[in-house]
């Protein structure tokens, strides 16, 4: 059977800009979603501040979300493996936001 006319996968190469390569910290992080796209908006919170700075906004669609979330589960298990549960003071709670609890 020939395979002339199936393609072939792409070998591709990540790059990043020397000004993105510290990256941004992020210790809260909301999730808002429509049928078309899931939009995560990753910021900080300081103590003692009452707004959340946003560093950055990701806006992909659900199967890249969906991929997403796999390769984080992935890597989460091999982090505990080699470290250690990760434990959680509480469940997130509050539409979606993961992160600091915020006092009212």
């Amino acid at each position: 059977m020939s395979t002339r006319n199936q393609p072939q996968p792409r070998q591709l190469k990540m790059k990043i800009d020397p000004k993105d390569e510290g990256g941004i910290y992020s210790n809260i992080a909301t999730v808002l979603s429509s049928e078309t796209e899931l939009i995560i908006d990753f910021g900080m919170i300081l103590p003692a501040s009452e707004f959340i700075r946003i560093g950055s906004r990701i806006v992909m669609n659900p199967r890249t979300a969906k991929q997403l979330l796999m390769a984080l589960s992935h890597n989460l298990r091999n982090y505990e493996s080699k470290f250690g549960e990760i434990k959680l003071p509480q469940p997130p709670t509050g539409g979606g936001t993961m992160g600091p609890e915020i006092a009212q």
